[in-house]
């Protein structure tokens, strides 16, 4: 499949990347509308900002530039994996596209928007994951 790929400051390539595979707790979407917004043009002319630069892999996502890039998007789902509950196939989404740690004093006492590891789909990693 083709995605666009944040290599560096000023380098974004749209590249063939395998289809991710479905992981159990994780939803596959078929993407319908994928946004630039604000964060994607300062990746792109001052980054890496949010995405990990080469050797400083993410805490949760493990991945570092390269990553593929889009966290402003809709589609459909088109596959569930194990575990997931309330999610459907042909399901309609737009996605929340951060993801947290759980284990951090901050998590714990729900307040996930403060994760100390927090990252985002598609800046952090895990846009194919």
């Amino acid at each position: 499949m083709k995605a666009a790929r944040f290599h560096g400051r000023k380098d974004i390539r749209i590249e063939d990347v395998p289809e991710p595979e479905l992981r159990a707790g994780t939803v596959k979407i078929d993407v319908a509308w994928c946004g630039i917004c604000g964060t994607d043009l300062h990746e792109y002319l001052e980054g890496p900002i949010f995405v990990p630069a080469p050797g400083h892999a993410h805490p949760l996502s493990g991945e570092e530039a390269p990553v593929t890039l889009g966290h402003e998007f809709s589609g459909t789902v088109s596959d569930v994996g194990e575990g997931v509950k309330g999610l459907a196939k042909g399901d309609n989404v737009v996605v929340e596209p951060y993801f947290v740690c759980d284990e951090c004093d901050s998590c714990q006492a729900g307040n996930y928007h403060l994760c100390r590891k927090m990252g985002f789909i598609g800046l952090s990693g895990g846009g194919e994951a």
